[in-house]
């Protein structure tokens, strides 16, 4: 694995505390070894479909990752993930009556509504095709796919406790007041159990980054409770947070080339898409921005089932990519594939209706196309995002 920034020289850093961090995975159902005593869970869905023969054997096998917490440990999870709620966590327990659906990728009805506004989340409010990514909904009230009523509370599930985060201030943590800041990231006003505790600056942007530094904020209070006041450990994370300038491949600034900047993220998902175009909006808000994005992995193969990864997707990636100005796809990076295949980078670049979009197969091909695209118009102001898990930023 390719060093971090953060990790000089390698992607494991060594240090004297008791502790063990590491980022579980899903794929193989290898997380299925591990017995932790926190398990922190950002979001359940539908991504590794090479494994996993549809959304329920995903669900199933967060199940089972669950039931491995110690006893006497923590599950913090995000409190405005519907479906994690509902299918991985037993909801009557938690304090939820009824059910929660939606058609829109959970992650993002999170932060819709009262949470965040419409300028936040994206540059203006004439957005082509927000509307139909977003579903606002008035001062608040709950989102309009939901049904049932919502009361998050701390439990003990399995001789576990659990711990929600998130943007709905029903959570035990969450944040409020969200807006861009003059360092290109985010500032939020942190509540803990409906009381404000503190001010937090982020230096990166992104909804998405909020989250996480809330999944951040709660674990580590789990982990030092009884031995510092929250306010003081509160108060020593605000500048640990304030400090962090993010990860490799994520929003990662490559540099600047003809007065046009350019980012990379390693975002193969729909979801994390969505979120790293969001992120690009909140920092450059006026600025035109185009995308390449490498499409990652093809075949999804269980038994005598025969998909197309990019084929199961393509609907949600043409979804989350008509919020840039422009979208260049190239062919798909393949790994473990082999075989026929029956769609490509061009059917989603066809998908992509709110935007205008192009077919490049070639990376080479690519950088001739963006060269033109930054000599049309010398004095426009320019972002390039490269997006995929593959080699897309090589070139």
């Amino acid at each position: 694995m390719d060093s971090f920034l953060q990790f000089p020289g390698g992607n494991v850093i060594w240090g004297d505390g008791p502790h063990f961090v590491l980022e579980a995975d899903e794929y193989d159902g290898c997380f299925l070894g591990l017995s932790p005593y926190i398990a922190v869970v950002t979001n359940v869905e539908w991504e590794h479909v090479d494994f996993f023969q549809d959304e329920e054997a995903v669900k199933t096998f967060f199940r089972r990752f669950l039931k491995r917490i110690r006893v006497g440990g923590h599950l913090i999870i995000c409190g405005d993930e519907y479906a994690l709620l509902n299918y991985v966590v037993a909801y009557p327990i938690l304090g939820f009556h009824g059910t929660f659906t939606s058609k829109v990728p959970f992650s993002i009805l999170s932060l819709t509504g009262d949470y965040l506004s419409r300028e936040f989340l994206w540059r203006g409010t004439d957005s082509v095709g927000a509307r139909s990514l977003l579903d606002y909904t008035s001062e608040g009230s709950k989102p309009e796919h939901a049904s049932g009523t919502m009361s998050v509370t701390s439990s003990d599930v399995d001789g576990y406790n659990i711990i929600t985060y998130g943007i709905s201030s029903t959570n035990e943590w969450h944040a409020s007041s969200i807006c861009p800041n003059s360092k290109g990231g985010t500032d939020y006003v942190l509540y803990h159990k409906g009381q404000p505790l503190a001010n937090i600056s982020l230096q990166i942007p992104g909804a998405h980054n909020v989250l996480n530094s809330l999944a951040v904020i709660a674990t580590v209070t789990v982990l030092l409770q009884g031995r510092r006041q929250v306010h003081e450990l509160i108060n020593s994370l605000k500048l640990h947070l304030l400090d962090f300038i993010g990860l490799s491949r994520r929003f990662e600034r490559i540099g600047k080339i003809h007065g046009c900047d350019i980012y990379d993220d390693y975002a193969h998902h729909p979801t994390e898409v969505y979120f790293v175009l969001q992120a690009a909006r909140q920092r450059f808000p006026s600025m035109r921005l185009v995308v390449v994005f490498q499409p990652h992995t093809y075949r999804h193969s269980l038994k005598t089932i025969h998909e197309f990864r990019l084929a199961v997707l393509k609907d949600d990636f043409a979804v989350a990519l008509s919020h840039a100005d422009h979208v260049v796809v190239t062919a798909v990076y393949s790994v473990r594939e082999a075989g026929p295949r029956n769609v490509c980078g061009k059917d989603l670049a066809t998908s992509i209706i709110s935007s205008t979009s192009e077919y490049i197969p070639s990376l080479d091909d690519v950088v001739d196309k963006l060269a033109l695209e930054i000599c049309k118009d010398p004095l426009r102001e320019i972002v390039i995002l490269t997006l995929g898990a593959g080699e897309v930023i090589d070139r």
